[in-house]
């Protein structure tokens, strides 16, 4: 496979993101990619900073969970995007990025990638991915960083994470890394962009079109309680719609399973 070259990346980037981009950075180990932006943030505007890492050390997940990045086998991917809308709206960002990330693997040779609300990326309905969303503190106007990650290789740390989990490799050996990581950060851009302008009505019908669970019951569990119900899709602030009996209800953050699945 291989390995990440900034040069590469750059040369295979759209006009549009190779002018808004400010500086990408390729490293062979780092602790976190998400990490570093966060630090490098504290003294200067991350907008249009890139970083990759062919291995990570403490990778993190969503809610606090470790990350596995085997080296030289994964997208490890952080963006900083400047964000300039109400802090509410920010919910529906993972969602906008899931559409972003469907879209760029689909181009890159890879499609029928379906999404897990809120931020996974599934494949046969393995995990293949996924998003992770932090915001730079008191920063106005808001920056966000982007995190993506996405296994693009097996690996016996990808082998015992202990969920069903989905490799690019599992059915396309040809897709290049490089080019893969350039059209993401096309991807997303494109996308971040027109969030801001748009909102996320510009990604809904997107999304729901990607929906994993469509018509499916689910178990969602939040740290006050567990609601269980029939996917409709995502409202129009990227809330999870479930039809609960004769009710439907809008679910802003919790873990979703299938019902019956471990």
């Amino acid at each position: 496979m291989s390995p990440l070259d900034a040069n590469r990346i750059r040369a295979a980037l759209d006009a549009d993101a190779l002018g808004w981009l400010a500086s990408l950075e390729v490293f062979d180990s780092i602790d976190s990619t998400n990490s570093h932006l966060m630090r490098k943030a504290s003294s200067a505007s991350i907008d249009g900073c890139v970083s990759l890492a062919e291995h990570q050390s403490s990778g993190r997940g969503r809610r606090g969970r470790s990350w596995t990045t085997a080296r030289g086998r994964n997208v490890a991917l952080s963006i900083g995007h400047r964000i300039d809308v109400p802090a509410p709206q920010l919910g529906a960002l993972s969602l906008v990025v899931g559409v972003a990330c469907a879209a760029a693997l689909a181009r890159a040779g890879l499609p029928g990638v379906r999404l897990k609300w809120p931020n996974d990326l599934l494949l046969d309905e393995k995990k293949l991915g996924g998003v992770l969303i932090e915001v730079v503190p008191q920063k106005q106007p808001l920056e966000t960083i982007i995190g993506i990650g996405i296994n693009v290789a097996r690996s016996s740390e990808l082998e015992s994470v202990g969920v069903p989990v989905a490799s690019i490799d599992d059915v396309h050996r040809d897709i290049e890394r490089n080019a893969l990581v350039a059209a993401l950060i096309g991807a997303v851009h494109r996308a971040a962009s027109e969030f801001v302008t748009r909102g996320f009505a510009a990604f809904r019908t997107a999304w729901n079109g990607l929906n994993a669970h469509a018509g499916r019951t689910v178990r969602v569990t939040t740290p006050t309680t567990v609601v269980e119900g029939t996917v409709l899709g995502v409202a129009e602030q990227g809330e999870l719609m479930l039809q609960t009996g004769d009710e439907v209800r809008l679910v802003n953050a919790g873990e979703v399973t299938l019902r019956g699945a471990d």
